[in-house]
């Protein structure tokens, strides 16, 4: 407690006033002499705001010692870690929503945005290319429902949704796992895929086979690429072969005197 704080006291109502203000209960927002969930909680996001504001306006992070700062730093990054995580579990729920058969039921469509990427962009303020980013990795770990029973299926990736989650990984080491694995699931059996993939968690984790420190993003990718490689030797068809075998014209049939064309051409 004294260091992160009590359930729904300081840290907790910031962190949920600022990502989804419905989480908070309102009824409790009153002012009371208690702590945490029993406390006052309508000051919470303001004192945070005062704190931060006041690293950057006395230039506080200049009077840390080396080993201060990089802590600092280390403990900073843990959360934005969290946060991405909570982002792209949120991207794939959004995405999910707004892929209604019936568009007028699609939440993009009942926000008024032309498709997810563009609800998004308004609900976290990020660029389209930072957007595409997130529901890119969202694919790898989101959890379908079956429609048979209504039951959560697992994540393409589950090792990797559970690094994710609990914060080893944020959205750059998603993407380096995720990429090279998915790029080969139509050639490369799935039990291979989780087993490599079970690996780079383990890397990300810090408790690889080697031992070696927690890796970082561009790290695991170097890993990912080499069981990439290993497992898909041939690799993916050259797009110069890909693009001749799919080269064509096709022609319809007559209709009103004339004849629909269509097809592909280098």
């Amino acid at each position: 407690d004294a260091q992160i704080g009590r359930h729904a006291g300081l840290a907790d109502t910031s962190l949920m006033l600022a990502l989804d203000a419905s989480l908070v209960r309102a009824d409790r927002l009153a002012k009371s002499p208690g702590e945490g969930a029993d406390g006052d909680a309508s000051r919470a996001a303001a004192v945070l705001g005062e704190v931060l504001d006041a690293v950057f306006t006395d230039d506080t992070l200049r009077d840390l010692s080396d080993d201060e700062l990089l802590g600092g730093l280390h403990v900073a990054a843990a959360m934005v870690r969290r946060l991405e995580a909570l982002i792209v579990v949120g991207a794939a729920e959004v995405a999910e929503r707004s892929a209604m058969p019936v568009r007028d039921e699609r939440l993009c469509t009942r926000m008024g945005a032309h498709d997810s990427n563009e609800l998004l962009q308004r609900a976290t303020r990020l660029s389209a290319q930072t957007v595409a980013r997130y529901l890119r990795g969202s694919k790898a770990i989101s959890r379908e429902t079956a429609l048979t029973t209504g039951e959560l299926l697992p994540a393409l990736l589950p090792e990797t949704r559970r690094v994710l989650v609990e914060g080893h990984i944020g959205l750059d080491g998603l993407l380096s796992i995720a990429l090279p694995l998915l790029a080969m699931r139509d050639r490369v059996a799935l039990e291979h895929i989780l087993t490599a993939e079970a690996e780079l968690a383990a890397i990300a984790r810090g408790d690889g086979a080697d031992q070696a420190p927690p890796a970082c993003a561009d790290e695991l990718k170097t890993h990912a690429q080499i069981w990439a490689t290993y497992l898909d030797q041939d690799g993916a068809e050259p797009r110069d072969e890909l693009a001749m075998r799919k080269r064509g014209i096709r022609l319809g049939a007559a209709r009103d005197g004339v004849i629909p064309i269509s097809g592909a051409l280098l």
